[in-house]
């Protein structure tokens, strides 16, 4: 997940205007992490 850090951080900036799609994410990720354990 931390291996597209350019990407990433280019997604940050586009989505960071639009806080619905932000916090999708960051609950996708929440998500990930719970499976993930």
């Amino acid at each position: 997940m931390k291996k597209d850090n350019s990407l990433d951080g280019k997604f940050s900036k586009r989505f960071s205007k639009q806080p619905l799609l932000q916090k999708a994410r960051t609950a996708a990720e929440r998500l990930s992490d719970i499976f993930e354990e």
